[in-house]
Protein backbone atom coordinates (compact mmCIF):
# COMPACT_ATOMS: atom_id res chain seq x y z
CA UNK A 1 0.00 0.00 0.00
CA UNK A 2 3.32 2.43 0.20
CA UNK A 3 3.16 2.67 -3.29
CA UNK A 4 -0.10 4.74 -3.44
CA UNK A 5 1.92 7.25 -1.86
CA UNK A 6 3.85 8.41 -4.76
CA UNK A 7 2.93 10.97 -7.13
CA UNK A 8 4.51 8.94 -9.98
CA UNK A 9 1.87 6.29 -9.58
CA UNK A 10 -1.14 8.88 -9.80
CA UNK A 11 0.68 10.31 -12.82
CA UNK A 12 0.96 7.28 -14.52
CA UNK A 13 -3.20 6.60 -13.91
CA UNK A 14 -3.84 9.98 -15.71
CA UNK A 15 -1.60 9.48 -18.24
CA UNK A 16 -3.16 6.54 -18.33
CA UNK A 17 -6.72 7.87 -18.82
CA UNK A 18 -5.88 10.53 -21.41
CA UNK A 19 -4.57 7.73 -23.72
CA UNK A 20 -6.80 4.46 -23.37
CA UNK A 21 -10.12 6.80 -21.75
CA UNK A 22 -10.25 9.59 -23.68
CA UNK A 23 -10.93 8.94 -27.11
CA UNK A 24 -13.49 6.32 -25.72
CA UNK A 25 -15.83 9.20 -24.45
CA UNK A 26 -18.72 10.00 -26.64
CA UNK A 27 -18.38 12.83 -28.80
CA UNK A 28 -14.86 13.32 -28.58
CA UNK A 29 -13.97 13.85 -32.41
CA UNK A 30 -17.49 14.03 -34.00
CA UNK A 31 -17.11 17.17 -36.27
CA UNK A 32 -14.78 18.67 -34.32
CA UNK A 33 -13.00 21.26 -36.58
CA UNK A 34 -16.32 22.70 -37.02
CA UNK A 35 -17.06 23.80 -33.64
CA UNK A 36 -13.42 25.53 -32.38
CA UNK A 37 -15.59 27.48 -29.82
CA UNK A 38 -17.32 25.32 -28.43
CA UNK A 39 -15.49 21.99 -28.59
CA UNK A 40 -12.21 23.66 -27.14
CA UNK A 41 -14.19 24.88 -24.28
CA UNK A 42 -15.58 21.59 -23.64
CA UNK A 43 -12.02 19.87 -24.19
CA UNK A 44 -11.17 22.22 -20.95
CA UNK A 45 -13.98 21.03 -19.24
CA UNK A 46 -12.60 17.76 -19.63
CA UNK A 47 -9.21 17.77 -18.45
CA UNK A 48 -10.47 19.85 -15.53
CA UNK A 49 -12.35 17.30 -14.77
CA UNK A 50 -9.93 14.69 -15.05
CA UNK A 51 -7.93 16.77 -12.55
CA UNK A 52 -10.26 16.71 -9.96
CA UNK A 53 -10.70 13.14 -10.71
CA UNK A 54 -7.20 12.20 -9.60
CA UNK A 55 -7.20 14.62 -6.62
CA UNK A 56 -10.52 13.02 -5.38
CA UNK A 57 -9.12 9.80 -5.37
CA UNK A 58 -5.89 10.34 -3.94
CA UNK A 59 -8.17 11.97 -0.96
CA UNK A 60 -9.98 9.17 -0.83
CA UNK A 61 -7.20 7.11 -0.84
CA UNK A 62 -5.01 9.04 1.67
CA UNK A 63 -7.83 9.21 4.05
CA UNK A 64 -8.39 5.25 3.55
CA UNK A 65 -4.66 5.14 4.83
CA UNK A 66 -4.36 7.08 7.23
CA UNK A 67 -7.80 6.51 8.94
CA UNK A 68 -6.35 4.76 12.24
CA UNK A 69 -3.46 7.27 12.43
CA UNK A 70 -5.32 10.50 12.61
CA UNK A 71 -9.01 10.69 12.41
CA UNK A 72 -8.64 14.35 11.80
CA UNK A 73 -6.48 14.48 8.96
CA UNK A 74 -8.33 11.23 7.43
CA UNK A 75 -11.57 13.16 7.32
CA UNK A 76 -10.35 16.06 5.76
CA UNK A 77 -9.35 14.05 3.47
CA UNK A 78 -12.52 12.12 2.94
CA UNK A 79 -14.06 15.31 2.65
CA UNK A 80 -11.83 16.89 0.13
CA UNK A 81 -11.94 13.62 -1.98
CA UNK A 82 -15.69 13.76 -2.14
CA UNK A 83 -16.00 17.37 -2.84
CA UNK A 84 -13.28 17.06 -5.75
CA UNK A 85 -15.85 13.95 -7.08
CA UNK A 86 -18.86 16.64 -7.16
CA UNK A 87 -17.04 18.30 -9.09
CA UNK A 88 -16.34 15.47 -11.55
CA UNK A 89 -19.61 14.65 -11.91
CA UNK A 90 -20.91 18.54 -12.60
CA UNK A 91 -17.67 19.13 -14.84
CA UNK A 92 -18.46 15.84 -16.94
CA UNK A 93 -22.60 17.02 -17.03
CA UNK A 94 -20.83 20.23 -18.31
CA UNK A 95 -19.04 18.67 -20.89
CA UNK A 96 -21.79 16.25 -22.17
CA UNK A 97 -24.00 19.27 -22.35
CA UNK A 98 -21.31 21.49 -24.38
CA UNK A 99 -20.84 18.95 -26.97
CA UNK A 100 -24.17 17.76 -27.75
CA UNK A 101 -24.39 22.06 -28.41
CA UNK A 102 -21.82 21.71 -30.67
CA UNK A 103 -22.78 18.78 -32.52
CA UNK A 104 -26.20 20.70 -32.66
CA UNK A 105 -24.75 23.48 -34.50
Amino acid sequence: MRWLRSWIVWMLIIVGCATFLLPRIPFYQDRMPYGYDLGGLALVVLYLSFGFLSLGLYGLVMGGLSWRSDSLRSRRAFKIGLASLGLVTGLLWCYLKLMNLMLSL
